[in-house]
């Protein structure tokens, strides 16, 4: 028996070890929680939108395909910005508000929360997400319901679910059931997808469940446009409460993002552009019908005009700083039909402050506006040699130590268990 148990130890100690050692020869350095810090300028036209009081999960894909689709493991990075702009305990004793709660579920084949309902300033297990197994995405949001609705705190409108994964989902019912129950239970769920194998995660059906929850749909240019659905998303609010705003027509470099049709109308998207820069529109019905385009600049001038009942792309100079305007007309103009629009800027995908406002909370409280600053790229400056996160790296031989020691520690805690 002892034998056997020491096999046991070793295998595990060896498994995590290998972990640590991964972890401490990344490129992208261990980041230590909460400790933003950044001279990049504030994100124009963008600010977090609602504060304190939330209940908010952040599901994260962790199957296989990862390790090539995410091999700098950017989703975690995303996931603790994420975590990083919600008001801890100690934040909101000193500005006398609401904390929020946060919740981590990781998912592949299967789901586990790796940190319960709590405080978000101890939300630390990041570093324990890893990219093996399938992709069972409903498992990830079940999860999360299941644990944002447990206990006595309303769940209503004041609750909110990301999901970052880069695949599709082979129970795409389940799926669709678990968003909706999400929609009955109040709960806003915004969806980012890397460009991956897709069926379910284009399907138009799970789309517009999303859509219905309040939250968003965006499939991702590359790996570093996590971090700007992370700053999409707070800016459009994480949950359905009445101080959260409505920038779903706001678009950002390297994002495509899914829209209902207009009922009458047209709809609208902006972009706020600065001069010399280069863009990239994509335009795609999906079950809009026949779509027409035309792109204004800031002085109401016609830039570009387009039509498609399938998908478009066109480019576009920008000679002046300012806010462009794509206003969509479609043939089909039904409630569900969908349309998806995108943007990629030759300025790349850049670092940018998302500020929050001041927010009236529930309790008539105030969240001020110069609490800690969420750090998160835009298009509309120049990129930085390397992205910073909000959090400050550890580096060298201090970080990889630390690291190891954690994962070493925990193997044989759980061994002595």
């Amino acid at each position: 028996m002892e034998s056997t148990r020491e096999v046991q130890f070793l295998a595990l100690t060896t498994k995590l070890a290998t972990a640590a050692l991964l972890l401490g020869s990344a490129a992208a350095a261990h980041l230590a929680p909460r400790q933003a810090t950044s001279n990049a300028p504030a994100c124009p036209n963008l600010s977090i939108s609602g504060s304190g009081g939330r209940k908010i999960a952040i599901v994260v894909d962790t199957s296989g395909s990862n390790s090539w689709t995410d091999p700098s493991n950017l989703r975690v990075v995303a996931a603790r910005t994420l975590n990083d702009a919600l008001v801890s305990n100690a934040e909101a004793a000193a500005s006398g508000t609401q904390a929020d709660q946060v919740t981590v579920v990781d998912f592949d084949g299967s789901a586990a929360v790796i940190y319960e309902l709590g405080d978000p300033a101890g939300a630390i297990p990041f570093d324990l997400l890893d990219s093996s197994g399938s992709t069972y995405i409903a498992s990830g949001v079940e999860a999360a319901i299941t644990e944002l609705t447990k206990g006595p705190d309303p769940t209503a409108d004041r609750t909110g679910i990301v999901v970052l994964t880069d695949g599709s989902d082979s129970y795409t019912e389940q799926l669709i059931s678990a968003i909706d129950n999400a929609t009955a239970n109040g709960i806003r769920i915004s969806f980012g997808f890397l460009p991956e194998r897709s069926s379910a995660a284009t399907d138009p059906d799970v789309q517009a469940a999303i859509l219905r929850t309040g939250g968003q749909y965006a499939i991702f240019s590359s790996a570093e446009s996590q971090q700007s659905f992370v700053n999409l998303v707070l800016a459009n609010g994480l949950t359905n409460d009445l101080t959260a705003s409505n920038t779903s027509s706001t678009l950002v470099s390297g994002l495509s993002i899914t829209a209902f049709v207009a009922a009458s109308g047209s709809n609208k998207f902006t972009y706020n552009a600065q001069a010399g820069e280069t863009l990239n529109y994509n335009l795609t019905s999906i079950t809009a019908g026949t779509l027409d385009a035309t792109l204004t600049d800031a002085s109401g001038a016609e830039l570009k005009t387009a039509s498609t009942d399938t998908n478009t792309t066109f480019t576009v100079d920008v000679a002046n700083a300012g806010e462009l305007v794509l206003s969509v007309t479609a043939s089909n103009t039904s409630s569900a039909a969908l349309l998806q629009v995108g943007v990629s800027s030759s300025l790349g995908i850049s670092n940018c402050i998302l500020t929050p406002d001041n927010t009236t909370v529930p309790g008539n409280t105030t969240v001020p506006g110069n609490r800690t600053n969420t750090t998160v790229p835009s298009s509309t400056v120049s990129r930085p040699a390397q992205y910073t996160g909000a959090a400050v790296a550890v580096t060298g031989s201090q970080g990889f130590a630390t690291t190891a020691f954690a994962v070493v520690s925990f193997a044989f805690v759980a061994f002595l268990v």
